[in-house]
């Protein structure tokens, strides 16, 4: 499940249920579902399989990887669909602030998925493949100037930094064993300084600097619960929350220690 705030009033949550092939809408001040957007109804398959959420900074428009479908759906905030974009097993979705630019990688359940990441027009819906050269690429964050987007590869401890400007790729080698840590997400700290992300594996949230946005530098490893999954910086940047699929719990860390 994946969920995400909506800033107009009032305040939506989005919850993606992947099995069921619905997104519950959720008002945040009564705790009450004020919606159920049912997929299969609304012209897709029998499994669309939504799996991550991201909503337009005014909370106007709201978009969700289908994994079942391989497509990103536009809905708007009557949970109309306004247009879809076509991609191989879209798996995390990350939004650029300051561009109309939206970025999918690939499903965790893709094994043999391509080395790609999906750059989408937001007004226009039209699909840029980019070769990130990285196998299964899965973790996904924007820098808050939108220049970088950063992507954990689950196959290998490799980053790949895209350059948004430049349209360019560059792989940095993130320091561990032979076999992968399978970094699951990554995070950009609200002042652009630090890069986290979640090793499932070891059960670690890694840490690093940003000095170089162009060459995230490992700096600290800090322990979580067991397999640490989605992690999220608060909006003040002074904690890092991470929850932890296997301990069932969510481990809180003081992002300024």
């Amino acid at each position: 499940m994946n969920f995400l705030l909506a800033l107009l009033s009032p305040v939506l949550v989005y919850v993606a249920n992947q099995a069921s092939g619905k997104v519950t809408v959720i008002d945040a001040a009564t705790d009450s579902v004020v919606a159920v957007v049912d997929f299969t109804t609304l012209g897709f398959s029998a499994h669309p399989k939504p799996h991550h959420i991201v909503v337009e900074p005014d909370g106007s428009y709201w978009y969700v990887s289908l994994v079942g479908d391989n497509a990103v759906v536009k809905l708007d905030r009557s949970n109309h669909v306004v247009a879809k974009a076509e991609t191989v097993t879209p798996g995390l979705l990350a939004i650029d602030p300051r561009s109309d630019l939206l970025y999918a990688t690939r499903s965790m359940s893709a094994v043999s998925a391509p080395a790609r990441i999906a750059v989408i027009n937001r007004r226009s819906m039209t699909v840029a493949e980019v070769e990130v050269l990285v196998p299964r690429p899965h973790g996904l964050a924007v820098a808050p100037d939108g220049q970088h987007a950063y992507v954990a590869s689950l196959g290998a401890n490799q980053i790949a930094v895209y350059d948004a400007k430049r349209e360019r790729v560059g792989i940095v080698d993130v320091p561990g064993s032979d076999t992968s840590q399978v970094m699951v997400q990554l995070a950009v700290s609200p002042d652009g300084r630090t890069l986290v992300a979640t090793a499932q594996l070891i059960g670690k949230l890694l840490v690093f600097d940003l000095a170089d946005p162009a060459k995230p530098n490992l700096v600290q490893k800090v322990a979580t619960g067991d397999w640490p999954w989605l992690v999220t910086f608060t909006p003040d940047g002074a904690e890092v929350w991470v929850p932890n699929q296997r301990s069932n719990d969510v481990t809180v860390i003081d992002a300024k220690r």
